[in-house]
């Protein structure tokens, strides 16, 4: 199997990454920070992105020392002005604690992906690296695919902190621009983005009582192919919940968050 390549990009690179593109199948680009930075170059790599052929995502550098709920605002309504299209991809990067205790840091991050995951149906990452998780940082956010930043390993063999059993994307490299990789070849990264949508029927007859609505039923991936999948969506009770199938068997529910952004 032959993983899907790519690079993700910030304003120190400026816009002359695109030689290095060459043989690449992605590209995460930087677009906010706290609420008051939008990338100088975002424009330029979102579109660049689009037109070398390039699975995009754009992510956001969290500040938990700020408003969780303004932050996933802005971020979505900058990329949104952009053009965020079906299988766009959309992360934070999770790696600063703003002088905050790891539960804490934790808790806003999870406050931050409830937020995207009620106003986007868009692929959901969160970036962090091994020691940071192995804080507790990440407490609670093992549900989201993970993109952990492990350079120290070679690529597709990135060290996995808990609470992820399984990693989706490894950046391998960080000179002289991060190189990542995707846990599949690039048909697979191409469902992970825009996945096809399965009849919800099953899942309604699993889980009798549960769903409100569906927002997002995302794929997991074991040995490059689906083995399974992950469901997000509203209950009954108005909260978010998430509930995940690996083979034939469905797990207990799970819920996300009981704070409606969608306001």
């Amino acid at each position: 199997m032959s993983n899907a390549l790519g690079l993700d990009l910030s304003s120190y690179q400026g816009s002359t990454w695109g030689s290095f593109a060459k043989g690449k199948q992605f590209a995460f680009a930087k677009a906010t920070e706290g609420t008051g930075y939008i990338s100088p170059y975002f424009s330029f790599d979102w579109a660049e992105a689009r037109t070398l052929g390039l699975v995009r995502g754009a992510y956001h550098f969290g500040h938990p020392g700020e408003d969780p709920l303004a932050q996933g605002a802005y971020f979505l309504a900058n990329v949104r002005a952009h053009g965020l299209a079906p299988g766009d991809m959309l992360g934070l990067d999770l790696e600063v604690d703003d002088g905050l205790p790891p539960s804490a840091v934790a808790a806003w991050a999870q406050r931050f992906m409830a937020a995207l995951r009620r106003a986007a149906t868009n692929a959901l990452i969160v970036y962090t690296y091994p020691a940071f998780a192995g804080q507790g940082c990440c407490e609670g956010l093992g549900g989201y695919p993970l993109w952990i930043a492990d350079p120290n390993h070679p690529a597709g063999h990135p060290t996995v902190p808990a609470p992820w059993k399984a990693w989706h994307f490894h950046q391998y490299a960080d000179a002289p621009l991060d190189e990542d990789c995707f846990n599949g070849t690039e048909a697979a990264l191409k469902v992970f983005a825009a996945p096809p949508k399965p009849e919800p029927k099953p899942v309604e007859a699993t889980m009798p009582g549960i769903w409100k609505q569906l927002i997002t039923v995302t794929p997991t991936f074991a040995g490059g192919v689906i083995g399974g999948w992950t469901v997000v969506g509203i209950g009954e009770d108005g909260d978010l919940w998430t509930v995940s199938k690996q083979g034939t068997t469905w797990a207990k529910p799970e819920r996300i968050d009981s704070v409606d952004i969608r306001a």
